[in-house]
C-alpha cells in the first residue's frame, strides 16, 4: 500500500515525484492533464528501505502554469492524489542558470542518530556539483558551513573538491567554520566579503560567521554600501550564511537570522537594483518578500529533505527549483531521525516557498 507521496521538483515543463510503498512491484504513477488525457509512468527499479520501498519518478514535455493531477495506485490499494501547477513561463529568454548548494557540512565522522548525513557528505557534495554542471548551471554559490567542525582536514578536503568543481564555485563562511581565518585563506576570501559581475549581473557574497557581522558602523556595512553605490545600474543578487530576514517560520528561533534585520533592510530599501537576498543555515526552503526584495532559504544537501537549488535568470526575474538528491534512502534516514511531523513538514517549507518564479518587476517597494 501506498503510504507517502511528494511532489518536490516542480518546473514550467516538468516534475519529479516521491513515493513510499510497503510494495516492490505493480507502483504506478499517472497524470492527468486539464484536457482529460492521462499518461501512465511506472518506477522499475524501487529502493528497499528497512520496511518499505522507495519510488521517485519524473515527467517532462507539460505545459507551464497548468493544473496536473497525480496518481499513484498498486494492486491492493486505491492509492494517493496529488495535484500540483507547472511554473509560468516567464517572458523572454532565460539568460542564465546558477546552483546553490547549501550547508554540505562536510565531516570524516558519523554522529549516530544526526539527520544530518556526515558520513556521505563529501560525496554528497562532490557529486552534486558535477549535477549542476549536467544541468547547466554556469556556476555554484556554496553559502557557507562547507564544513561541520572547520578542521585543518575538513577544510583542505572541501577546498580539493571545490578545485575540481567542473562549474566555478562561489563560496561563503558559514557559522561551523570553527577556524575561520584558516577557512578564508584556503578558499581565498580575503576578510570574507567579494563582489563579482555575471552577464550584467551583480553578485555580493557577504560574511555572516556569526550573526553580528553586519551591523551599519563595521566595516564590512560601510563596503557594502560603497560597492552598491558602484554598481546601482546593475541587477543585484546578495548572498550570506545567515538569512537577511527574520521568516515568520523561523522567528522561534534566536540565531535564524542576522542580528539586525531592520538596519539591513532599511539600508537595502535606498538600492532598488537589489532583487534577492539569499541565504541557507536554516535550510527550509522559504520565499519571503520584503520591500520588493525576495529573501530565499535554500536546502540542505546532507539533512532532510537533502536537496540543492537552481536558480534561472532572467531580464524580468528568476526561477527557483528544488532537487532531491537520487539516493532515496539517505532522504529517508535524514527524515526519520527527526522525531515529530511537525519537525519534518517544518523542514520541508511551504509549497510556495519551494518551486516559484519572481518577477523583479511586479514587486511594490511601498510600505514594506
Amino acid at each position: 500500500m501506498i503510504r507517502e507521496m511528494a511532489i518536490p521538483t516542480i518546473g514550467t515543463d516538468f516534475a519529479g515525484i516521491r513515493w513510499i510503498s510497503d510494495r516492490p512491484d505493480e507502483e504506478e504513477l499517472s497524470f492527468r492533464s486539464p484536457d482529460g488525457k492521462t499518461q501512465f509512468l511506472r518506477c522499475e527499479k524501487p529502493i528497499p528501505y528497512k520496511d518499505e520501498f522507495l519510488f521517485a519518478a519524473g515527467i517532462d514535455g507539460l505545459s507551464p502554469a497548468t493544473q496536473y493531477e497525480v496518481s499513484a495506485r498498486d494492486a491492493e490499494a486505491g492509492g494517493m492524489n496529488r495535484t500540483f501547477r507547472t511554473l509560468p513561463a516567464p517572458p523572454g529568454k532565460r539568460l542564465f542558470r546558477f546552483g546553490i548548494l547549501a550547508d554540505s557540512h562536510c565531516a570524516f565522522r558519523d554522529k549516530p542518530g544526526s539527520p544530518r548525513l556526515f558520513w556521505h557528505s563529501l560525496a554528497l557534495t562532490e557529486k552534486y556539483l558535477g549535477r549542476l554542471a549536467d544541468l547547466g548551471a554556469e556556476f555554484a554559490v556554496l553559502p557557507g558551513d562547507l564544513t561541520d567542525n572547520g578542521t585543518p582536514d575538513e577544510v583542505e578536503a572541501v577546498r580539493k573538491i571545490v578545485a575540481a568543481s567542473p562549474i566555478p564555485c562561489q563560496v561563503l563562511i558559514g557559522n561551523h567554520e570553527f577556524q575561520p581565518e584558516l577557512f578564508l585563506k584556503a578558499f581565498g576570501l580575503g576578510k570574507g566579503w567579494q563582489s563579482s559581475d555575471h552577464h550584467g549581473f551583480h553578485f555580493v557574497r557577504l560574511r555572516t560567521f556569526t550573526p553580528d557581522e553586519l551591523h551599519a558602523d563595521s566595516e564590512q556595512f560601510r563596503w557594502l554600501t560603497a560597492d552598491l553605490a558602484a554598481n546601482r545600474d546593475s541587477p543585484t543578487f546578495l548572498f550570506s550564511h545567515f538569512s537577511l530576514h527574520r521568516h515568520e517560520t523561523l522567528v522561534y528561533d534566536p540565531d535564524c537570522a542576522v542580528d539586525n534585520v531592520e538596519e539591513i533592510q532599511a539600508a537595502i530599501r535606498g538600492w532598488p537594483q537589489v532583487h534577492a537576498a539569499f541565504a541557507g543555515h536554516k535550510n527550509m526552503p522559504t520565499l519571503s518578500v520584503v520591500d520588493g526584495v525576495a529573501h530565499v532559504l535554500s536546502p540542505q544537501v546532507v539533512h532532510y529533505e537533502c536537496g540543492f537549488d537552481t536558480i534561472d535568470v532572467y531580464e524580468d526575474g528568476f526561477i527557483r527549483i528544488i532537487y532531491e538528491i537520487d539516493e532515496l534512502d539517505l532522504i529517508r534516514r535524514s527524515e526519520k531521525a527527526h522525531e515529530s511531523p511537525q519537525d519534518i513538514a517544518y523542514r520541508y517549507g511551504l509549497e510556495e516557498g519551494r518551486n516559484f518564479y519572481f518577477s523583479f518587476r511586479r514587486q511594490s517597494r511601498e510600505n514594506g
